[in-house]
């Protein structure tokens, strides 16, 4: 056993373990000899009773004959008294004391004392050890104890002291104070209560929880700062004795990078879950949309074609109509599945957004109604856009329709656009956008407002907060996709009972805006008519057979041919009678058996000469559009298409061969 006079609490304790042998008179020399330290009895009245040391050569030979000899006489007066002093109080109290030995001759150490009872009698048995190892002990104790300050009062984290029964911090490091925005003295006036942004209940919980079970407080708590922001940070902590009371020594560490960084991945992985969904739905919809399409071209084209024959009060009129109403439903419900999927065709031009929105104002009004007021904001300084207006138009208009739909008491819509620069920060999350200049378009209502949950859901396919049978959950999901393959991001930011607001964001471009008429008035239902002649390419034989029909109707000079082969033989049969004949345009399908349209197209101009051409197809896919888009330049028709649709386009695309300098046929209007 050894005194370890840097440690009063185990001197006290291993001397305690000595006493049965001092009462008992057992001889105590072989524990004294493994002992670097002296061991002095004094009574009351400070008579040296006796001493027993292996140590002697430590300390000079007049210490050893002071046995019968009173304190007072081998000390200095001061010193003691003090020894005195400390005699009576280990006597009293039972603690242990400390002070210095200090005889009149040259040795000094240092005395540690406690109560010993031997044959009935009080006495106080002293242990002495070298001043010069109990000063480098306390000079390590002082070493050890200033480290621990420096890294208590360096630390990051909050370290700090607080009363269990009145609440109060009592003492804490800087890093507290730097958390929460206070100085030291005025957080020394404030309770954990002032500081936690919980419920009063939830702390008394959690306190009792440690007093009772005696473990270690751990979890995540939010503190309020001085300015009244709420600071999320991880406490642990335990009750420990400061003084004579019971505190709570807390630790508490800033986690709001690390929360942040959670939300952030979060909304990664958010959004990498609606693009699954969308990729999910999105194949299935290509998978059967060429074969479906073609199944609606012919159904809704020859519903018009009948409808065309009929007279208005002919009694089959009505279920005709019918028949080109669902038609035309399946068609929409398809070319959404294939949009918000982002597996469309789009034909991007570049535009000025403020002018497609000036275009749609009046159809905007008419959908909204008179209880809503329409205000507009258009930043005249915008640049342009590369999309294709017509799924912007789509954009706005399924936008306008649901913020009227929140709005069913009346309110105010707002439209506005804004030139903005994305910094990388904004961008990062999402892979189509990239920093740089972009063009706002932002459309916001003052109706019910989105609850949090729902908005987290807000863009995924068939979700919908509307009554059953008022909304399909098609509308959002397609404006995402349109957005997306159009190289932007869509946002929305709604509180319940104060409006939602969607912000758009697509890329700014560096050209000149190309003139643009949107569908959004009320289109010329007579249909162009024409004289070019045209060569129809369909795998499809109800397809190619209504489209040859439907063209022919239109004046046009047609020839139809069911396959690539049979395309070629065509026109080689056609030059061989007619070598003058002109082809003004190939309307081919794209994915055909053995050979696909534009590889014909490059043989039939082989045989031909040049002509235009206009593409259809009822997929959506790589193999009809790179990355989503149309090559700038290639004309298409997406299948199912209407009477009407295929007859404007086709006028269009043989339009701008003769704006090109090309010879064609006129263009009537019947």
């Amino acid at each position: 056993m050894v005194f370890k006079p840097e440690s009063v609490a185990v001197t006290r304790l291993e001397m305690e373990a000595c006493v049965p042998t001092l009462e008992t008179g057992w001889p105590i020399g072989a524990l004294l000899a493994a002992l670097p330290a002296t061991l002095v009895r004094v009574s009351r009245e400070g008579a040296i009773l006796g001493v027993e040391s292996a140590a002697r050569d430590g300390l000079s030979a007049a210490s050893w004959d002071i046995v019968g000899r009173n304190v007072r006489e081998l000390m200095p007066p001061a010193a003691a008294e003090e020894a005195l002093l400390r005699v009576r109080e280990a006597l009293q109290t039972g603690a242990v004391q400390t002070f210095a030995w200090r005889p009149l001759a040259d040795a000094h150490a240092a005395a540690y004392t406690t109560h010993i009872v031997r044959s009935g009698r009080d006495e106080v048995l002293a242990v002495l050890c070298e001043a010069a190892e109990r000063d480098e002990a306390r000079e390590a104790l002082r070493q050890r104890e200033e480290l621990h300050r420096s890294i208590v009062r360096q630390s990051p984290n909050c370290i700090f002291l607080v009363d269990v029964e009145s609440r109060r911090i009592l003492d804490a490091n800087p890093a507290l104070p730097k958390l929460l925005g206070y100085t030291r003295d005025e957080l020394l006036r404030l309770t954990l209560d002032d500081i936690e942004a919980h419920r009063p209940e939830d702390t008394d919980a959690t306190i009792e929880r440690v007093l009772r079970e005696h473990h270690d407080i751990i979890g995540e708590r939010q503190y309020r700062d001085r300015r009244g922001a709420l600071v999320d940070v991880e406490v642990s902590g335990n009750l420990i004795f400061y003084g004579s009371r019971q505190v709570l020594c807390l630790f508490a560490r800033d986690i709001r990078e690390r929360k942040e960084s959670e939300a952030e991945r979060q909304r990664l992985e958010d959004r990498l879950r609606l693009s699954q969904k969308h990729e999910a739905v999105g194949r299935l919809a290509s998978g059967v949309a060429h074969d479906f399409n073609n199944l609606l071209t012919a159904v809704n084209g020859y519903a018009e074609l009948i409808l065309s024959a009929l007279e208005p009060q002919d009694p089959l009129r009505a279920d005709v109509e019918e028949i080109r109403r669902a038609g035309a439903r399946a068609r929409d419900l398809t070319r959404q599945l294939l949009a918000f999927s982002g597996r469309q065709i789009l034909e991007p031009r570049v535009f000025d957004l403020n002018a497609v929105v000036r275009d749609m104002e009046k159809l905007v009004r008419r959908t909204i109604g008179e209880d809503i007021e329409l205000e507009t904001d258009l930043d005249p300084d915008i640049g342009s856009v590369s999309a294709d207006p017509g799924k912007i138009e789509q954009v706005i208009l399924n936008l306008v329709v649901n913020a009227r739909d929140a709005m069913p008491d009346g309110g105010t819509l707002r439209i506005a656009t804004k030139e903005v620069v994305l910094d990388e920060a904004f961008t990062r999350p999402y892979a189509t956008l990239h920093p740089g200049p972009h063009v706002a378009l932002m459309i916001s209502d003052t109706g019910r407002g989105i609850e949090a949950a729902a908005q987290k859901r807000i863009f995924e396919p068939f979700f919908t907060t509307k009554e059953q049978g008022k909304g399909s959950g098609l509308g959002l999901a397609t404006v995402y996709g349109i957005v997306k393959q159009s190289g932007g991001s869509i946002w929305v930011d709604s509180e319940v009972g104060k409006g939602t607001i969607f912000r758009v964001y697509l890329p700014s471009v560096a050209a000149d805006p190309e003139p643009v008429s949107v569908g959004s008035g009320a289109r010329d239902e007579r249909l162009p008519r024409g004289t070019e002649t045209i060569v129809v390419v369909e795998d499809d034989r109800g397809v190619q057979a209504l489209t040859v029909r439907v063209l022919r109707n239109l004046g046009y000079q047609v020839y139809g041919a069911d396959h690539p082969d049979g395309a070629l033989l065509l026109l080689e049969r056609l030059r061989a009678r007619r070598p003058d004949q002109r082809i003004d345009l190939v309307l081919s399908d794209v994915v055909m058996p053995r050979m696909s349209g534009p590889v014909l197209v490059g043989r039939l101009r082989a045989i031909a000469g040049d002509f235009k051409v206009l593409f259809m197809s009822g997929y959506a896919d790589e193999g009809i559009v790179r990355h989503g888009v149309l090559e700038p330049g290639t004309q298409f028709i997406h299948k199912p298409f209407t009477r009407a649709e295929m007859a404007r386009k086709v006028r269009d695309v043989l339009d701008s061969c003769a704006a090109a300098g090309l010879t064609g046929g006129p263009a009537v209007v019947v």
